[in-house]
């Protein structure tokens, strides 16, 4: 199992699910993408998103190189399910047995991308004056703040909101003008996948997430082309 972590967190974040998984005599791995958690680049500043699928292709490669006789499952999440479908476009066909998606990122909510931090103003995130903007901001202040992704919606569970408040490896901060630049070319490299894409997959959205919505996942399950196994399960919690 390869998983590819979300927008801002870090590898340690998926340990409960990587420590199940192994339990079931599964080998997992989680790259760290660059700009999160103890990877290269400054925390939060997606300078590349062509960059971050190719490293995600050579960790595949690395991994699938170390277990050549396995079949390969990629379990993506969030900001994670646009780099996973990414990379599913330039890696060999065989790649991947099947796939999981969890939080599709194609719309993200208010609680990730209300400009300027001004909720009311999210519905304009949906234009295409919102896309020129981004690329304004991202060209004149890379590391200026974009939205901020408010920590109180990444989960229901004070616990574990607790826990994020006080990871030093998650990175707290808004989005970066550059990273949401950078978010919506690597949206539109997943959507370009989706056309040629034949790996079976799951899909898993949270009903009321709104950091993503569960519209992207619906867009996931409609641009799909293989439609014998693909099926969108929608939970009430996060």
């Amino acid at each position: 199992v390869i998983c590819a972590h979300g927008l801002h967190e870090h590898a340690l974040r998926h340990y409960k699910i990587a420590a199940k998984l192994c339990e079931e005599g599964m080998a997992v791995y989680i790259p760290e993408h660059g700009a999160h958690g103890k990877s290269y680049g400054t925390r939060g500043l997606i300078e590349s998103a062509d960059a971050l699928v190719e490293d995600f292709c050579a960790s595949v490669d690395y991994v699938k190189s170390l277990h050549p006789t396995l079949p390969t499952v990629l379990l993506a999440h969030s900001m994670g399910t646009m780099v996973g479908l990414a990379a599913i476009g330039r890696l060999p066909k065989d790649t991947f047995r099947a796939a999981v998606f969890s939080a599709t990122a194609f719309v993200p909510g208010f609680a990730s991308a209300s400009p300027f931090g001004c909720s009311c103003l999210h519905p304009l995130t949906t234009t295409s004056i919102a896309d020129w903007m981004t690329g304004c901001l991202a060209y004149c202040d890379p590391k200026g703040p974009a939205a901020p992704l408010m920590l109180s919606y990444l989960r229901t569970d004070l616990e574990q909101i607790e826990l994020i408040e006080h990871d030093p490896w998650q990175y707290k901060g808004w989005v970066m003008n550059k990273t949401a630049a950078e978010f919506l070319k690597l949206k539109k490299t997943a959507l370009s996948s989706l056309e040629t894409m034949s790996t079976p997959f799951l899909a898993l959205h949270a009903t009321e997430d709104k950091i993503t919505l569960l519209k992207g996942a619906e867009m996931l399950m409609e641009n799909a082309t293989y439609v014998s196994q693909k099926r969108l399960i929608q939970s009430d919690c996060l």
